[in-house]
């Protein structure tokens, strides 16, 4: 079977799908690079050289799947025409949506520039939690090219994302494949002076940002205000219910139980409920909720945008309150 240049090489579909094609096969990464689909295609490579539209039959269209084996999310359709590709992608809740693909010379990894040479050394040894009452778990542990912390945590790389373009580059530590932001506990951990982030969301719910540092450094660095905010319902606008406290205070609600909160709570230097006064309430300056400053809850990027899709810093997609 014929088989054309044209469609050879790496496609980007934006910031949603990486596509690769080498003649008879394809594989489909999402934007993290994670591999949704590796199948066979054919078409009529006549056709596509000339410029008509051809279609790219898949022996295998099916990128996640029910327990029972039925289609979630899937390509309906992928065709080429005008140098492009048009993808139309298939959820069986929210139904079609189209994306263009177009070629690119960038490998799946070419985003990425590793630093472990630069950062390895200064990271290794022990990190302490801040907490805002001092409870503390256990602290988290690097040693040579392994993050450790609660039970989990793996094998990493230290890298930045080349399209960080409007200010110094970000530092983060990923798990090595490159392809996950999940250390198991926690997401991707930004590195910064003095200490690291990082943030997590269980289901619906969205924790606060976590903060590591130096011992001696624990009452000396500038605690970001993301580690202060309470535990939020990503999926809805709902009252604030949970802030840092001890575990004394703690008053968890079904929801939360059922979702396996002790599986997360070194997060947040433990729950607790909060109890805010209708003088308090009223002393409250009123802001306008498309003013809110969001925080992307896989890389703790502060978001320009109230309502973006995806991050711009790492890709991922923002659920939408």
């Amino acid at each position: 079977m014929k088989y054309s240049e044209k469609l050879n090489g790496y496609w980007e579909s934006e910031n949603q799908f990486f596509l690769e094609f080498r003649d008879e096969s394809l594989t489909v990464r999402d934007q993290r690079r994670r591999i949704m689909l590796e199948t066979g295609v054919s078409y009529d490579a006549d056709k596509l050289d000339s410029g008509e539209r051809a279609v790219i039959m898949l022996e295998d269209n099916k990128l996640s799947s029910y327990a029972d084996g039925s289609m979630m999310t899937g390509i309906k359709e992928l065709a080429f025409e005008n140098d492009e590709l048009s993808l139309l992608y298939y959820h069986s809740v929210i139904g079609e949506t189209g994306y263009k693909a177009h070629k690119t010379e960038a490998g799946p990894f070419d985003h990425v520039i590793i630093r472990d040479d630069e950062f390895l050394d200064s990271l290794q040894g022990v990190w302490e939690q801040w907490t805002h009452n001092g409870v503390r778990l256990e602290p988290l542990v690097i040693e040579k090219n392994t993050v450790s912390w609660l039970g989990g945590g793996g094998e990493f790389h230290v890298v930045s994302y080349r399209k960080d373009i409007s200010e110094p580059k970000k530092v983060f530590i990923v798990p090595a494949d490159l392809t996950s932001y999940d250390f198991g506990c926690f997401t991707a951990v930004e590195v910064r002076p003095d200490m690291l982030l990082t943030n997590m969301i269980v289901t619906d719910v969205a924790m606060p940002l976590t903060v590591f540092a130096r011992e001696e450094m624990l009452d000396k660095i500038e605690v970001p205000s993301g580690a202060k905010l309470p535990v939020r319902n990503t999926m809805q606008k709902q009252p604030e219910m949970f802030v840092f406290a001890g575990m004394s205070n703690m008053n968890m609600t079904p929801m939360l139980t059922t979702m396996g909160m002790m599986g997360f709570m070194g997060m947040t230097g433990m729950l607790g409920q909060r109890q805010q006064t209708s003088e308090q309430k009223g002393s409250e300056k009123k802001e306008d909720p498309k003013k809110e400053e969001k925080i992307c809850s896989h890389c703790g990027h502060r978001l320009a945008e109230p309502f973006a899709r995806f991050c711009s810093e790492c890709g991922a997609p923002i659920p939408q309150l």
